[in-house]
This record gives structure tokens, sequence and C-alpha cells, in this order.
């Protein structure tokens, strides 16, 4: 049964309320799962609906607490297109990545991106597939301090570029960094830097992704 976002398991608003009382048809006594986006989850029945603004309010029922994720994939994403940066956080989402870092780069896209419609896609992206923890959205930030962030958390951390080394993981480590460039890649001078603090460049196949792909398939591949 999809689950539904809900931070205090009283009440659910906005789309997602609009689609359980429009699309799904629940009505009151109909019972749905809802989980607060920091590992517990809980059944919960409906006990009032307002279609206009969409409102849906819930009784708890029974909740649960499930453990955190053994293994942690730290995203840092160059900004690029919104429609770009929506999907590679929506498939990233699914595929278990636990943090994202939006970074801008030399060549990275200049347009602000809005955090809250990002949000959305990852709580989405977490109702569709039963995760329980909400990945972290963190603010963006220049490349250069990410680097430097990153040296901080003493994790394994790869920079994604063509021509490198395919990417692959050793056993035994229980967390992971990954940089993914802008559409035209990282400049020869964020390559170099991101060498000086550590990280190791890496490829994710013999083909040229798109940016979004590649962090999508860097996830995968972890």
């Amino acid at each position: 049964m999809r689950q539904f976002y809900s931070p205090d398991f009283t009440q659910i608003d906005g789309e997602t309320a609009h689609h359980i009382i429009n699309v799904l048809k629940h009505g009151v006594n109909d019972v749905i799962n809802v989980f607060d986006g920091e590992g517990t989850s809980g059944s919960t029945e409906i006990t009032e609906i307002n279609p206009c603004p969409p409102l849906v309010k819930l009784r708890l029922l029974q909740k649960e607490k499930h453990p955190p994720q053994d293994f942690k994939i730290h995203i840092f994403q160059a900004v690029i297109k919104p429609r770009a940066m929506g999907l590679c956080l929506e498939k990233c989402t699914e595929l278990g990545v636990s943090r994202f870092t939006p970074i801008r780069c030399e060549r990275s896209f200049r347009q602000k991106i809005s955090r809250r419609h990002l949000e959305k896609i990852m709580i989405s992206a977490c109702e569709q597939t039963g995760i329980k923890y909400l990945p972290s959205l963190d603010e963006t930030i220049n490349f250069l301090i990410s680097i430097k962030d990153w040296k901080k958390e003493k994790t394994p951390g790869y920079i994604l570029s063509c021509g490198e080394t395919p990417f692959f993981l050793r056993g035994g480590v229980s967390s992971v960094s990954i940089f993914t460039g802008p559409e035209g890649g990282f400049t020869d001078r964020e390559l170099e830097e991101a060498r000086k603090v550590g990280l190791i460049a890496v490829s994710v196949g013999d083909n040229v992704l798109r940016s979004e792909t590649a962090s999508i398939a860097a996830a995968a591949i972890c």
C-alpha cells in the first residue's frame, strides 16, 4: 500500500490531500499509511475530509520506528536546469541517496533553483517507493567550499569525469560521497582542486552522460 507524508501524523494538505480525495477516492474511516520522513511510519484512520482547500485529518492507530540505512550516499550535484535537477533528485531518492548538496560550478546553470519544489519531488519519491527516511537537502554552495566540507566528513569521495577509471566501491565502507558536474563537466581547474583534497576521479561508463544521468548511474552502482 502506498504511504503518504505527514510529519505529525495528524493531517495531510495540499496536492497530496487532493490526490487522496479526488484521485484515490478515500473517505472518512478509510485507513492509510503515513510516514514522517524521519524513520517512523504508521497506520492512520481518516477522520475528516475538506475538499476545498484540500485537507485530510487523521487519527493515529499505530506506528513503527524503522532503523536507518546501513549505507549512506551523499550526492554533491552541480546545479542544472530545473527539470533535469528534479529528475536527478527523484531517481536518486528512489535509489536510496540519503543527502543532496547542490553545488555551483564554473559551468553551472545560473538560474536559482526552488528548494521547495525539490523537497516536494523527494517527498513524492519516498511516498511512491516506501522509503521511510526523507533525504536531507542542503543549501546551495560553491564547488570549492563543497570539496573542503567533504574533506571534513572523512568519507570515501569520488568526482565524476569522462575517460577516468570506471567507478566501483570497495567493500567495508558505510558511506560515500559523489560529485557530479554540470553540462560540460567540471573544468580542469576544478578537477585539479578536487584531486588536491583527495577526491578520486572516476567515470560511470564510456559514453558522455547528461549530468542527471551520471548521478543516477553512480547511485545505482552504489
